[in-house]
């Protein structure tokens, strides 16, 4: 049974070209303090000044990006044997990417076939649809499973050489209102919220009433699962895929940053195609005004945010669909 949390959660869309961040945080949290976490900027991680400056107050930087390359040279073993399970993952995620793309050849061509002749290829389509969705459910067992043999890293951030580091992270929560998680490489910041065990901070922060604020890949983490997508990659097909398990907050959906530049959301077949595929989520968009408010595992507010339909359109997220998870 899901636990409903006493704090809000807010998501936004992509902030670099029209932020709303700063009108929510003057208007709301006037005198908050406030903790960032932007691993997913990598070596651009300390680099706050400019959100700083909008916002009008210093920020508390917790430097995950900085801390894991720190902890690397403090611990060689230890990091060694993450990035060995991070080959062994990267391996796997390959034979992942053929099998998926096996299946959405088979989907496509049954879906020929079946136009052509429903009565004969219903069974056929409807298990090719199932197949899929085998598939990718069964890469977060995988995944599990190659985690589970390096036993050292399943609990990292209580190896003694981190743990002052996770320790950090908690004491800085106590003191703080609000905290930011901003975009950028979201499998970078997904894992190195993992390694400092933050999800379970994430989840006492808001239970003790405050206030998360997360945009495009910092967003994504909060799901129960992490999608990637592109339908016009630079190599490649663009075939969906699944990255990871995410922190979970936030339940029953999935996030789609910049989808107007990533998706042919004007490609009905093809929309219909995604939604239909991850079914159990609501595939909500989030551009650079989306807004919206998860608070007592319902969504309470909706600005600019649109939902991806197995009826292929990408449509208006009303208040009205908002019915507690």
């Amino acid at each position: 049974m899901l636990r409903i949390m006493k704090g809000t959660i807010h998501i936004l869309g992509p902030q670099r070209e029209a932020p709303t961040l700063p009108k929510i945080i003057h208007e709301q949290y006037s005198e908050a303090k406030i903790a960032v976490i932007s691993a997913g900027w990598r070596h651009e991680e300390s680099e706050l000044r400019p959100l700083a400056r909008d916002l009008k107050r210093p920020l508390e930087l917790l430097p995950l990006y900085q801390w894991f390359d720190e902890l690397g040279q403090q611990e060689p073993a230890l990091s060694q044997e993450h990035s060995l399970r991070q080959k062994q993952i990267k391996s796997y995620k390959e034979s992942y990417r053929l099998r998926l793309k096996f299946g959405m050849d088979f989907l496509s061509e049954i879906k020929k076939r079946h136009k052509r002749n429903p009565d004969l290829y219903t069974t056929d389509l409807q298990e090719a649809q199932s197949e899929i969705s085998n598939i990718d459910e069964n890469v977060i067992r995988r995944l599990n499973h190659i985690r589970n043999d390096y036993p050292n890293l399943l609990t990292p951030w209580k190896h003694p050489s981190s743990e002052p580091f996770h320790q950090e992270i908690k004491e800085t929560l106590d003191t703080c209102d609000v905290l930011l998680i901003t975009g950028g490489h979201v499998a970078i910041l997904r894992n190195r919220m993992f390694f400092f065990g933050c999800t379970q901070l994430l989840r006492d922060f808001l239970e003790a009433g405050k206030t998360i604020i997360a945009w495009s890949a910092g967003a994504m983490t909060l799901c129960d699962q992490i999608v990637l997508y592109y339908d016009d990659p630079p190599e490649g097909e663009g075939i969906a895929e699944v990255l990871d398990t995410g922190c979970s907050l936030i339940p029953n959906a999935l996030f789609f940053p910049h989808a107007r530049q990533r998706l042919h959301l004007d490609d009905d077949l093809r929309i219909a195609a995604l939604a239909k595929r991850f079914h159990n989520y609501q595939c909500l968009t989030l551009e650079k005004n989306t807004h919206l408010i998860w608070k007592n595992g319902a969504w309470v507010y909706s600005n600019h945010a649109h939902r991806l339909t197995s009826n292929g359109a990408c449509e208006l997220f009303a208040p009205a669909e908002m019915v507690p998870s």
